[in-house]
């Protein structure tokens, strides 16, 4: 995996995630047009999927939810997030 899809800023970690929701699991899937593609099993009705992912990261992540920000693309499978102190690195991502 390139490193394109994440940057750093201090102890915070910020993401774009191209997202594709009702799947039939939860998973990253890779690199995709500079993005990390995710999907998740939820459907994006009220953000349900937004809040999957939330979820998927602050696993992956080792962080509380509260740690985890959707910052851009709320109606939208580009997105923007920050993680805060993230505990845990996933294969991929380097300080």
């Amino acid at each position: 995996m390139n490193h394109e899809f994440y940057e750093w800023k201090e102890d915070s970690l910020f993401l774009n995630i191209y997202l594709q929701p009702s799947s039939d699991r939860n998973e990253i899937v890779g690199v995709y047009n500079e993005y990390l593609k995710i999907k998740v099993r939820a459907k994006p009705i009220e953000d349900e999927a937004n809040h999957a992912l939330i979820v998927f990261l602050a696993k992956a992540f080792d962080l509380p939810k509260s740690q985890v920000h959707l910052l851009q693309g709320k109606k939208s499978r580009w997105k923007r997030l920050e993680l805060c102190k993230p505990k845990k690195l996933i294969e991929g991502v380097q300080r």
